[in-house]
């Protein structure tokens, strides 16, 4: 669940970038955490059940701190892309499709359930 999160707020700076604001496309290498998309260049978007697998595969053999290090940059980088949403974006496709209050609580909601479970959030600080 956990790498599943991170994933997913790593996409949003992507989705943010080019897709709403029409900028270029961004390297995987400059948001995706995980080590490989297994996305071939001209291939289709995976669902999102596809993604998740692929998540749940790359968290299996890493420890906890990993995983949620992952989560906790991913999260810094979603917040990071959020803040820099204007009132007008706010009101058209991205507030309408990728509102950063919906991500937000839909993580929260998921970090309460792992902090029920005894795993903590936040993670140790990295050093």
């Amino acid at each position: 669940m956990l790498a599943h999160l991170a994933f997913w707020d790593e996409t949003s700076v992507p989705v943010i970038r080019t897709m709403f604001r029409g900028g270029p496309v961004l390297p995987v290498e400059e948001w995706y955490g995980g080590t490989d998309l297994e996305v071939k260049p001209g291939e289709p978007w995976p669902d999102a059940d596809t993604h998740n697998a692929r998540e749940a595969r790359w968290a299996r053999p890493r420890s906890a701190a990993e995983v949620l290090q992952r989560l906790a940059r991913a999260r810094e980088k979603l917040k990071a892309v959020i803040s820099t949403v204007t009132d007008e974006e706010a009101r058209g496709p991205i507030g309408e499709q990728w509102s950063g209050e919906t991500v937000c609580r839909h993580v929260d909601g998921r970090l309460a359930q792992v902090a029920a479970l005894g795993a903590g959030w936040p993670p140790p600080a990295a050093g």
